[in-house]
């Protein structure tokens, strides 16, 4: 007959209370990833190539529907505001937006984010100076980059950081859990876990 020792009944008093909260920890994380999760669009842009002053039509598809999408471009020289999209009942847009003429050159990320901030949709594009020639609308990658000029700066490259409620929600429900298990353990009452372990 196995006599179960001080450090197995320990471990299966923890497991007694552990598993139940971490299975209710996991439905939980699932009915908030589901009730804030954003459908992943699709940008349209008649040409990825354009210039300071333009206006532009951009379209959007299978985003979440009936909502507001903001539209930003997104660089080296940082982010350049373009609008806010409210999508329809099929989760499409049309919207219309002026570059402004202020936009610095160079590649560009035509970014689309949900209210909550998290990015749904991108696409890469290049923004060509105000008085760019018309030629130079149908060059090509590197050459196309390498002939225009970047203006860099010393400023540092702004990042948005998700503001997500789904992530934050699950940070503080793992912080909880690992605070109640912790806390099982150091309730155990026969003696230190290590020294039975050893």
């Amino acid at each position: 007959m196995i006599v179960p020792n001080a450090s197995s009944r320990a471990f299966s008093r923890i497991a007694h209370f552990a598993l139940p909260a971490v299975l209710a920890v996991t439905l939980l994380l699932g009915a908030v990833a589901r009730g804030y999760a954003h459908d992943h669009g699709v940008l349209k842009l008649a040409s990825k190539t354009f210039k300071a002053g333009d206006s532009l039509t951009i379209g959007g598809a299978k985003f979440t529907r009936n909502e507001e999408v903001a539209l930003v471009l997104v660089g080296v020289a940082g982010r350049v505001p373009l609008g806010d999209a409210p999508t329809d009942s099929a989760g499409g847009f049309a919207h219309s937006a002026v570059v402004p003429m202020t936009t610095k050159a160079g590649q560009y990320r035509l970014v689309a984010e949900a209210i909550d901030g998290d990015e749904v949709a991108s696409l890469e594009v290049v923004v060509l100076p105000a008085s760019a020639a018309a030629s130079m609308e149908g060059m090509h990658g590197a050459a196309r980059t390498a002939s225009m000029p970047m203006d860099p700066t010393g400023e540092p490259l702004a990042f948005t950081r998700p503001r997500s409620a789904t992530v934050m929600t699950a940070a503080i429900v793992l912080i909880i859990v690992c605070a109640v298990s912790g806390a099982l353990l150091l309730r155990h009452p026969h003696a230190n876990l290590m020294e039975d372990l050893s």
